[in-house]
């Protein structure tokens, strides 16, 4: 974005850092399971926040910011740790590098909240029963299967 060039500037000669440029999905989900944690520091409320769950369904753990709706997801789903300023940023992503057993337990609660709340097999299987209780209350009371 309108950033990158600041950016590189202040990762200037940190080995650490890497610009990957634009990534298919296929490539993004290998990051994401590669990674100790998803961090977004959003700055402004984000509505969703579609990456958290990206990470979440490739069972890696977030950190956000106390924000708008991704850190909604973050506590919704106990798949991460949410902070409010610096101090509780460098705080969370020092606890998830070093206690692999936190950041197991939170990938492993977050994908399965993940599985069972917003995977697509779950979207649909509310999807159909929305259909078939629409379609119940239109029938009328006497409506029979094989006499519609």
């Amino acid at each position: 974005g309108e950033f990158e060039g600041d950016l590189r500037d202040l990762a200037h000669g940190m080995s650490n850092v890497q610009f990957l440029g634009r990534k298919q999905p296929s490539e993004l989900a290998q990051l994401y399971r590669d990674a100790i944690a998803l961090l977004v520091p959003a700055m402004v409320y984000e509505t969703f926040g579609f990456i958290t769950l990206e990470a979440l369904g490739q069972r890696t753990p977030v950190i956000a910011r106390e924000l708008g709706a991704v850190a909604e997801v973050v506590r919704d789903t106990g798949g991460g740790i949410t902070y409010q300023t610096e101090d509780e940023l460098l705080e969370a992503m020092h606890l998830l590098q070093s206690d692999r057993s936190l950041r197991d337990r939170l990938a492993s609660t977050g994908y399965d909240s993940y599985v069972s709340r917003y995977s697509e097999s779950q979207h649909i299987e509310s999807y159909l029963d929305a259909l078939m209780t629409a379609a119940a209350a239109q029938r009328p009371a006497n409506w029979q299967l094989g006499r519609g």
